[in-house]
């Protein structure tokens, strides 16, 4: 809602994809005094109910009917990329602010199409940018936005990701359920060039 205060009551969010990022992020809501879990949402329904019943709240195995919890006002979608399109229309086309995992979605045209759903049904859209909270890279932009090192000229970067423990079959690897590294972890890197180079 536009001009939340902190003294403002939490916004209800609920979460589809309790995976291991989901679990995370459940965890991370439960600290933040502006927000509270309000459902959770996995296909598998175990998991949805073990974790719904950690946090006292509502477990779903379907989107559609979490869709229709008053209690959920934001939707936090961790579900594998080639699902952001369809569920995050159906997210903002019920009337919930929607919070997703990036990429948001595996296309432009899937991208421009939320965008515009949000625009329509007044609801707030955003993306999981998670190098915007990164001191490292606010400096660095803060540096560029003053100008005391002079004119950007380059950006370079290696990436040195390592230690995923994923097993062979998980969507990750599967370029058209993750869009390949460039999409599902690339775009990391790419906001944060886009940011710091202004």
């Amino acid at each position: 809602r536009a001009g939340r205060g902190m003294s403002s009551p939490p916004v209800g969010v609920g979460l589809v994809g309790a995976g291991a990022y989901g679990q995370f992020c459940l965890a991370a809501f439960a600290l933040m005094p502006e927000v509270y879990v309000a459902a959770v949402c996995d296909s598998d329904r175990v998991r949805a109910e073990r974790f719904a019943a950690q946090y006292g709240v509502r477990a779903y195995t379907e989107l559609s009917a979490m869709l229709n919890d008053p209690a959920v006002e934001i939707v936090a979608l961790n579900t594998p990329p080639f699902l952001h399109a369809e569920q995050g229309l159906a997210v903002l086309q019920a009337g919930k602010h929607l919070f997703c995992e990036k990429p948001l979605a595996l296309t432009l045209s899937e991208g421009e199409a939320l965008r515009a759903a949000a625009g329509e049904t007044g609801t707030r859209l955003t993306v999981d940018y998670v190098m915007r909270q990164n001191p490292l890279w606010r400096m660095a932009a803060r540096l560029r936005e003053a100008g005391v090192l002079g004119k950007l000229l380059h950006l370079s970067l290696t990436n040195h990701a390592a230690g995923l423990s994923l097993p062979a079959q998980h969507w990750f690897w599967n370029k058209a359920q993750s869009g390949g590294i460039w999409i599902e972890h690339g775009v990391h890197l790419f906001d944060a060039f886009a940011w710091v180079a202004g």
